[in-house]
């Protein structure tokens, strides 16, 4: 099963679902009044730890009890900054103008039944973000590096149209029983990947192998990268993680794969080809999609293993 998730100069895709989500904004007793999702949460924040030098874990105490399923996300709901350029942002005409606030997903880096929750988030700043080509940074981005230990912030409900429970993926009507479990990953979408790894190796009575292939640009530009190895030690039989990068220091002592996926690359790295395995990709954008699945398809898996999203 393969996750794409598109992503425009602008998040205009996120722009139209948090349109919807969003619509709330203008129907509340004042115009441009916000009005909370029903079933929404507030997180009171614990910590915000540095995870690379554009990402943080932001981890918080909900007010209430919160119940994550393997492939949902939760959104943040952060104040719709304006753009250096009115109507603008980072170069692109912004779709969320005259919204109050905007919503922003991400994948929780658990799942079951918690009163807390962690979130990787990747923080563009614009100062960091004018050399990525994003001169005004993310909205998301500037809220959540202005949090301090003990602000609050809303959340709405987890959801999603994928969910993993032991042995079955499922994706909209469809339904595929795997016992083996490839992921791709990059950036932070790696959240989803290991949300679905800590389910696996969370419950005793799954004994689905999980294989997961994360890309990077540098070595230190991995997030995560500690507790997944630990996982790999911890749960050998089980889990398999791989990393290759597109640039390497000699300081790094490097011994992971290196250039961009390709075929020998793969059969390395993810389950065999078979009746029971499937593979996801959780991002970060179409180019991952388009250098992996006719790779993907040449090692032997088939377009119903290869669930794009």
């Amino acid at each position: 099963v393969a996750f794409v998730f598109w992503r425009g100069p602008a998040q205009a895709g996120l722009a139209v679902w948090a349109l919807l989500i969003t619509t709330a904004a203008v129907m509340g007793p004042e115009i441009g009044q916000w009005v909370m999702p029903q079933g929404g949460y507030v997180g009171t924040v614990l910590s915000i730890q540095a995870e690379t030098d554009d990402s943080v874990v932001l981890r918080m105490r909900l007010s209430r009890c919160m119940n994550v399923v393997a492939g949902h996300s939760v959104s943040l709901l952060v104040p719709n900054f304006a753009g250096h350029v009115e109507g603008h942002w980072n170069g692109a005409e912004d779709a969320e103008v005259g919204l109050p606030r905007v919503a922003r997903p991400y994948s929780p880096l658990g799942t079951g039944w918690s009163e807390e929750i962690s979130l990787l988030v990747r923080c563009f700043l614009p100062a960091i973000a004018g050399i990525r080509k994003y001169p005004d940074g993310g909205k998301a981005s500037r809220y959540i590096r202005s949090l301090a230990v003990g602000d609050l912030v809303d959340l709405t409900e987890p959801s999603g149209h994928f969910c993993y429970s032991p042995g079955v993926v499922r994706y909209r009507q469809k339904v595929r029983a795997v016992r083996s479990l490839g992921l791709i990953s990059g950036g932070v979408r790696i959240a989803s990947a290991v949300q679905v790894v800590r389910a696996v190796l969370d419950n005793p009575s799954d004994d689905t192998t999980v294989h997961l292939l994360v890309t990077a640009e540098r070595a230190d530009d991995i997030p995560l990268k500690g507790a997944l190895d630990a996982l790999s030690l911890q749960h050998s039989d089980r889990f398999h993680v791989a990393y290759t990068v597109s640039q390497v220091q000699l300081s790094d002592n490097w011994t992971g794969f290196v250039g961009l996926v390709n075929a020998a690359m793969l059969i390395q790295s993810m389950p065999t080809p078979g009746a029971e395995t499937a593979v996801l990709l959780t991002g970060p954008s179409d180019s991952l999609r388009d250098a992996c699945v006719p790779y993907l398809l040449e090692i032997g898996f088939t377009r119903p293993q290869l669930l794009e999203i």
